[in-house]
C-alpha cells in the first residue's frame, strides 16, 4: 500500500481502535507493506510511523529533493515480487495549502501539483487501485481546487494498473 494519508493509514495496518482497524474481523495490510508519502516535518506521529512501517517519507524530502530523489524506496518497496500490487491511497491535504485550500486540515509545506502527479505516476502502473479523498467541495465555491484535483488524478493515474493488469493476465 502507498499511502499519502495518515489517520486512515493508522486505521488500514491495525493500529487505530479495533472497531475501526478491524472492520471484517482482520488487519487491512502489514504495516512492513506499506509506505507513506507527504507527512508534514511537524507531524507528532512520523517517529512511530517511520519505526513501524517500509517507508516513510516528508513532503519536504520530496519538496526539497524532487519526486526523482525520493521515488526509487517507494516503487522497490511496493513492487516487491510477493506482493500482488498494492493500493494508493491519496488526501489532498498533501498538497501545499497554496493550492490546496479546499480540505480539512490545510497547511503549508506540502506538494505542489505537479509532485503529486509525478509520485502518482511513477506509483499508478503497478497499483491494483486508488482511493482519493477529503476534497471538501463546500471550502471550493469557485471549483478553483476542483480542477487542481482533477488534473492530479487524470494525469497522475493514467496508467493506473497497467503492468498490474498484464502481470495477472499472462
Amino acid at each position: 500500500m502507498a499511502s499519502l494519508a495518515g489517520e486512515d493509514l493508522a486505521a488500514a495496518v491495525g493500529l487505530h481502535y479495533p472497531a475501526v482497524s478491524l472492520l471484517g474481523g482482520e488487519q487491512h495490510f502489514r504495516p512492513d507493506d506499506v509506505v507513506q508519502v507527504g507527512c508534514r516535518d511537524d507531524d507528532e506521529a512520523m517517529d512511530e510511523a517511520g519505526a513501524l512501517l517500509a517507508v516513510v517519507v516528508p513532503a519536504s524530502h520530496v519538496v526539497r529533493q524532487g519526486v526523482p530523489a525520493v521515488i526509487d524506496p517507494i516503487v522497490t518497496t511496493v513492487t516487491r515480487p510477493e506482493l500482488d500490487g498494492y493500493w494508493i491511497h491519496v488526501d489532498l491535504d498533501v498538497l501545499d495549502e497554496s493550492v490546496m485550500q479546499a480540505v480539512d486540515s490545510p497547511s503549508p509545506g506540502g506538494l505542489s501539483p505537479d509532485q503529486l502527479i509525478e509520485l502518482l505516476q511513477a506509483l499508478a502502473p503497478n497499483a491494483s487501485g486508488a482511493h482519493v479523498g477529503i476534497y471538501d467541495p463546500d471550502l471550493d465555491p469557485e471549483g478553483t481546487a476542483a480542477q487542481v484535483v482533477v488534473d492530479c488524478i487524470v494525469e497522475g493515474l493514467a496508467g493506473l494498473g497497467t503492468n498490474h493488469s498484464r502481470d495477472r493476465a499472462s
